[in-house]
């Protein structure tokens, strides 16, 4: 439950961040999460805090914490993706055949009934590559959102190929 106590430890940790100090934000952060141990947006921005200090695993980790307390946590998916996109992370998947569930970008067969779309999901990523997609449960606005955008991506990717 957030707290005024949590909801000011992580705006503090916000403000410390903005002022370069990603340092006394992770404190600030870890506060918060102290105060209020279901908080999302404070494990994100922990995530945030520690791969500008060049703390990859631990960025990875509280992301993945992030995403476990909640799947539509939009935020906690993208920098998580961005996180392992950067590192090489997918290479050393398939090298070691982790099976290793990562965000990848490719062409998807079928996204909403449109075909052939460049997107990223998470991905089970193993020796022989992608081995499986992971979709999460939308509602039907967030169904109809990921449409449009797959039309709009679909028709992008048609026009590029065709030039």
């Amino acid at each position: 439950k957030e707290t005024v106590q949590n909801l000011m430890a992580l705006r503090f940790g916000n403000v410390l961040f903005e002022l370069d100090r990603p340092d006394l934000a992770v404190q600030a952060y870890e506060e918060a999460i102290r105060l209020a141990p279901e908080g999302v947006a404070a494990r994100n921005n922990l995530g945030v805090a520690l791969r500008v200090l060049r703390l990859p695993e631990a960025a990875e980790g509280v992301y993945r914490e992030a995403i476990a307390i909640d799947p539509k946590h939009r935020d906690a998916w993208d920098n998580l993706g961005r996180l392992l996109a950067g590192s090489g992370r997918i290479v050393e998947a398939i090298a070691g055949d982790e099976r290793a569930v990562l965000s990848v970008s490719t062409v998807t067969e079928e996204v909403e009934g449109v075909n052939a779309v460049p997107l990223s999901l998470p991905r089970i990523v193993g020796a022989k590559g992608i081995m499986a997609e992971l979709r999460p449960d939308l509602d039907e606005g967030e169904r109809a959102a990921l449409r449009k955008s797959a039309e709009t991506i679909a028709g992008l990717k048609g026009a590029i190929d065709s030039a």
